[in-house]
């Protein structure tokens, strides 16, 4: 074989091997393509849902539907898969309005307030009842409720919230029985040794 058969095959395999290259590139780009196109599918389709389970939730939200697919996908031990049209919280499956209504308990500050809210709110101004605690024997629940309605005393909560500034003064017992955010802010704030001085408060 002579020098220029050489030189020849070896474009010409170069020429091959660009073409190759080419074709990778470009069925690369197709492929991300149609994935993006997929994702971008699967987004509207999911858009679609947030915006039938919202209405279903029964809970009118302040932010868009987009923000509040946001919000929810951001929120912790909730998973949305979009693709698959799945929900998840804490690893059980649930259906999005459930996961909305979910989202809406933990965080009052999105969406406006229930008529049950806002009754007992109401209540809580009239009579000072800040929880189911407050109401001590069956007729005063049988009272809050004749007035206020049965909505109103279950969206009461089960213990009248202490003020971070009293948490000092409880039992160790009473501390574990406070909200989690509530203990949170007092150890960021005073730190863990004060929790073991709970223990010498007594009752």
């Amino acid at each position: 074989m002579s020098e220029v058969e050489t030189e020849i095959t070896s474009a010409e395999l170069d020429a091959v091997y660009a073409a190759q290259q080419k074709a990778e590139q470009e069925l690369a780009e197709k492929n991300e393509a149609e994935g993006k196109l997929r994702e971008e599918i699967a987004e509207t389709k999911l858009r679609d849902l947030f915006s039938d389970a919202r209405k279903e939730s029964g809970f009118a939200f302040h932010m868009s539907t987009p923000e509040l697919m946001k919000l929810v996908r951001s929120e912790p031990n909730f998973l949305v898969n979009a693709e698959e049209k799945s929900f998840f919280i804490d690893g059980s499956r649930v259906e999005l309005p459930d996961m909305l209504r979910a989202f809406a308990a933990r965080h009052r500050w999105s969406r406006e307030a229930t008529a049950a809210e806002r009754s007992a709110w109401r209540g809580q101004k009239e009579t000072g009842i800040r929880s189911k605690a407050d109401l001590k024997t069956t007729s005063e629940k049988s009272s809050y409720v004749s007035r206020f309605g049965a909505d109103a005393y279950a969206s009461l909560p089960a213990n009248t919230p202490i003020d971070d500034s009293k948490i000092q003064y409880l039992t160790l017992e009473e501390f574990g029985k406070l909200p989690t955010k509530q203990k949170v802010r007092f150890v960021a704030k005073h730190g863990s040794a004060a929790v073991e001085n709970l223990r010498f408060n007594k009752r």
